[in-house]
This record gives structure tokens, sequence and C-alpha cells, in this order.
């Protein structure tokens, strides 16, 4: 769990057994972030700052999952 922060220029990759937990993150610069079947990612109150570009598992991602 990352609560609060930066995240920049990264690649984040989570594989079938993690999980990943996001709060009030900033996301700069572009982020690629991948997450294989059985994985987890849960990002809430997260943002990005204008011009970057986020994806989850290729598709443009607002930094907030549902």
């Amino acid at each position: 769990m990352i609560n609060g922060g930066q995240i920049a220029y990264s690649n984040i990759t989570v594989d079938a057994t993690s999980q990943v937990v996001l709060r009030d993150v900033m996301f700069r610069g572009p982020v690629n972030i991948t997450v294989a079947a059985g994985g987890s990612f849960d990002a809430k109150g997260c943002f990005a700052m204008a011009g970057a570009a986020l994806t989850l598992n290729g598709v443009t991602f607002s930094g907030n999952t549902p």
C-alpha cells in the first residue's frame, strides 16, 4: 500500500498473486500499469497532473479504479 506521494515515469506490473493499493497518489509523466489475471489493483483519491499519460492494461486510465 502506498498512501500519498508521487509516481512518475514508471512501469508498474502486478503479477497474478500480488495486490497493489494506492491512496491519494499524484501521477506525473507516463505511468503504465499492467495487472495480470488474478492480481489486484485498487487506486482511490489519486489524480494525474495535466499532461500525464496513464494506462491500465494498455487502456487510458484516469488514476482511480471504480
